[in-house]
């Protein structure tokens, strides 16, 4: 193994091992938003009331929920946020093969200079580094995506849905007038 096989594969999995680190930044920040989305809605009043409708009376249960639409807007903000980051940071993930393409060229140049000297052993040597950097920078490339598209991206969406129902149960409710503010 050359020096110049060991910084070019060095560079691309220390790169790689900092993306990955942003990564699970990013995933236990998602974390806990996708936790606060989930109780943006929350019950609050559960019980048992007289109703009377249409002659007959009886006893139905009635349940309220208690909306904070400044927190939905707050958890919104946040995961927009992060998922700025988290997709600029996806983009980054194509660097890796190109990465190794750079090691690949890179250290052909000289074993190809080599060969009009005959020097056939320094061709191979550079041969080596070459397949060396291109296998590493798509090693790293794919555990990085494996990585976003197993674990991020489940959580991304999940908040996405989160979000969504939200959206749509402050709608159905703001079309039933079933809207109330503060106590009643």
């Amino acid at each position: 193994m050359s020096i110049v096989e060991i910084v070019f594969d060095g560079v691309i999995i220390a790169a790689g091992v900092l993306l990955f680190i942003r990564f699970s930044g990013i995933q236990r920040t998602m974390k806990a938003i996708e936790e606060s989305s989930r109780k943006l809605y929350k019950t609050v009043k559960s019980g048992t009331k007289l109703n009377v409708s249409s002659g007959s009376v009886g006893l139905g249960k009635n349940t309220y929920e208690e909306f904070d639409f400044g927190r939905m807007e707050e958890t919104r903000e946040r995961f927009n946020k992060e998922n700025a980051k988290y997709l600029s940071r996806v983009q980054l993930i194509s660097i890796f093969p190109l990465l190794g393409l750079l090691g690949t060229v890179g250290s052909l140049m000289p074993g190809l200079s080599a060969v009009q000297n005959g020097d056939f052993s320094q061709l191979s040597a550079a041969l080596s580094t070459a397949l060396s950097s291109t296998v590493c920078g798509i090693i790293v490339s794919i555990v990085l995506k494996f990585y976003v598209s197993l674990v991020v991206s489940v959580t991304v969406q999940g908040i996405e849905d989160n979000l969504d129902e939200c959206d749509r149960k402050f709608s159905n409710a703001t079309s039933f007038n079933m809207v109330t503010r503060g106590e009643e």
